[in-house]
């Protein structure tokens, strides 16, 4: 008997570390400038919120209100992306540039810019470079790179529709100090064992907190946003292991069922001497180890009034490799009572959750002819 789906447990780490960010002197001419910036869906405003450049340096604030809640400092030249949380005196790493004006690297990569003309925007003199995928007419990006501040002031991705674009761009000097992650902030990672547990250890770690997994879910909301489609679904992976350390050893959907295997509730309760017997349920929060999750199964039959008639410790024994937690891990048992009179029964099943020491049960009704 084993499940068919598979699970790779992950745990948090939070440490307190100082740094700043330290940039080189490719943009030195660049100069420092302070705006609010938009994006463009269609002819709709979406987000809007306020950007700080100094040279690589670059601070986004989401929302109107000076001093914004969430916050990103990003490494433009290393291709780093700090989401920054001052409620919870935390941030996260992301390995890419969130900021929308500069195309993703993958594109940058895989895609041929051209310089295709000049262009006034916002009364600054812009030149208008183009991105084209391999064997493509039309192009994937359009930037706006003002002359006088070396930086992107627009950039469209013709794909999605969308364009972010700066108004009321003031050139002045920006504070380094914005552009640092408060020395008492800690930094929130994720790590996957996937090289398995300390051989001392037997049960998985404690769940994130649930600030934590908050966190991860807006990193995914955020990459998804600026297109980062591939990043967005490791983040969504890891919040979904997060969540998955919250939830507490459980039975869902136990039922009665028509045959090995299947998932399909059997129209009634009633069995003739003998015959076999079906069962099926989902299991959730299961821990694991070594990449491995295992659960043992107890059965009690019983008769109406709940007196043990006959029972088995461990009768069954589930184990299997993981990868991803999955809430429809589905448990197969069959059983066959003879010799058992006509009555009214009760089939307890309980569960063993061998990593965490848990346990759960369920229980059907069962109609001997």
């Amino acid at each position: 008997m084993s499940p068919k789906h598979l699970l790779i447990r992950n745990t948090f780490i939070a440490v307190s570390i100082t740094f700043s960010i330290i940039f080189g002197s490719d943009f030195a001419r660049a100069a420092e400038f302070k705006a609010n910036w938009q994006v463009m869906e269609g002819p709709k405003v979406g987000e809007t919120g306020h950007i700080y450049v100094k040279a690589h340096s670059i601070r986004m604030e989401e929302g109107q209100a000076q001093g914004a809640q969430a916050y990103m400092i990003i490494d433009s030249q290393n291709e780093i992306t700090y989401l920054v949380y001052p409620d919870k005196k935390s941030f996260l790493m992301f390995p890419q540039n969130l900021s929308g004006f500069m195309p993703r690297k993958e594109l940058i990569e895989k895609a041929t810019k051209k310089l295709v003309g000049s262009e006034k925007l916002k009364t600054y003199e812009c030149e208008k470079y183009q991105y084209f995928l391999p064997g493509k007419k039309e192009p994937i990006v359009t930037q706006w790179v003002a002359k006088l501040l070396d930086f992107p002031i627009k950039a469209c991705y013709h794909e999605e529709n969308k364009c972010w674009e700066m108004t009321n761009i003031q050139k002045s000097a920006v504070n380094d100090a914005i552009f640092q992650v408060p020395q008492d902030y800690k930094h929130v990672t994720v790590k996957s064992l996937d090289k398995g547990t300390s051989k001392k250890g037997t049960k998985q770690k404690p769940p994130a907190p649930q600030e934590e997994t908050i966190m991860l879910i807006d990193m995914a909301k955020l990459a998804y946003k600026k297109g980062y489609t591939a990043n967005a679904a490791a983040q969504l992976k890891y919040a979904l292991k997060a969540l998955w350390q919250e939830l507490p050893f459980t039975v869902a959907k136990a039922r009665l069922v028509k045959e090995d295997k299947s998932f399909e509730q059997r129209e009634n309760n009633v069995y003739r001497a003998g015959e076999r017997i079906y069962m099926a349920c989902y299991v959730h929060g299961y821990q694991f180890k070594d990449e491995r999750a295992q659960i043992t199964a107890d059965y009690y039959f019983m008769d109406a009034k709940g007196k043990e008639l006959l029972s088995q410790k461990k009768f069954g024994n589930f184990k299997w490799e993981t990868t991803l937690p999955d809430p429809e891990t589905q448990l197969n048992f069959n059983f066959r009572f003879t010799g058992v009179p006509a009555g009214n029964y009760i089939l307890k099943v309980v569960l063993h959750d061998e990593f965490s020491g848990s346990s759960a049960e369920f229980s059907e009704k069962i109609v001997i002819k």
